[in-house]
């Protein structure tokens, strides 16, 4: 939720979300 900065919401949509798992992962 913070990687919207000059990109389009509908692949950091996507995108997010799998950079959130990863992250929460470790």
């Amino acid at each position: 939720m913070g990687f919207t900065t000059g990109k389009p919401i509908t692949i950091t949509s996507e995108a997010e979300q799998l950079i959130i798992r990863l992250a929460e992962n470790g």
